[in-house]
């Protein structure tokens, strides 16, 4: 098992703070290879660029292949808008 740091950054500070709601959705990885993440409220500090949070993953004993899930990022606060507002994370294979 191990832990990935996902980080949300801005393009440049805010006067205000800044949140977004992240959640994570199955791809071919499932809940058993990796803890979900659902309606989790991320907040940037006032004048800061990033904040980050871990997502675990789940070492596994069974032999398959890579396996991936998607992060979705939405409701920006303060009027701001999303350059991008999902991603695919790989996990590889790490199985023995």
């Amino acid at each position: 098992s191990y832990a990935v740091t996902v980080s949300i950054t801005l393009s440049q500070p805010q006067v205000v703070a800044f949140s977004v709601v992240v959640n994570t959705s199955n791809g071919s990885a499932s809940s058993l290879d990796f803890t979900a993440v659902v309606n989790k409220l991320v907040i940037i500090k006032q004048g800061a660029t990033n904040s980050t949070f871990t997502i675990n993953i789940a070492g596994e004993k069974i032999v398959e292949g890579s396996e991936s899930f998607t992060l979705a990022i939405s409701n920006p606060s303060n009027g701001a808008t999303l350059g991008r507002s999902t991603g695919t994370y790989s996990i590889s294979n790490d199985d023995s």
